[in-house]
């Protein structure tokens, strides 16, 4: 069941999804787009085929069970927050443009929310596992689970026209 959210708190909360796992709000993304007719003349369409829908989803699986990993570096390190920005503000962009609202706007919000996503979630993680002393990889499950309800949360119904 999808909670009725604005746009731009679709496109915070998508960006802080991306923060958490940067393939993941692509792919929830596609799978929320996959019936919307707004952005069939737009860049941002590719995301709404099916194709893209399951490359993106493999994309997310495999992060997801990488990220149990000791060697993946930090999601906070240059390189995978820069994708974490990206793929924010690109998800950002997709949703607010599928609500008929502005493509720019959507993407900041994806893109800083991705940023608060990112160290609010990786210093939450590290605390969490040195107050309770679970393993990183359990905490990993419970992030993954989180990213996936929150996702379904606010995209799982339709976009608003």
């Amino acid at each position: 069941m999808a909670v009725n959210l604005n746009t731009n708190l679709k496109a915070i909360t998508i960006g802080i999804i991306a923060g958490m796992r940067s393939m993941s709000a692509p792919a929830l993304t596609s799978s929320y787009l996959a019936q919307n007719e707004n952005l069939a003349n737009s860049p941002l369409g590719r995301l709404a085929s099916p194709t893209a829908s399951r490359v993106l989803k493999v994309l997310a699986a495999g992060e997801m069970l990488a990220d149990k990993l000791p060697m993946v570096p930090s999601r906070v390190s240059a390189g995978p927050l820069l994708t974490r920005i990206a793929s924010g503000a690109v998800s950002g962009a997709a949703v607010s443009a599928a609500d008929k609202k502005q493509a720019e706007i959507g993407a900041v919000w994806g893109g800083v929310a991705a940023v608060v996503g990112a160290f609010g979630f990786y210093h939450l993680r590290r605390r969490v596992g040195a107050e309770i002393r679970v393993s990183d990889a359990v905490l990993g499950i419970v992030e993954d689970a989180i990213v996936i309800s929150a996702a379904a949360a606010i995209l799982g119904g339709r976009p608003s026209a």
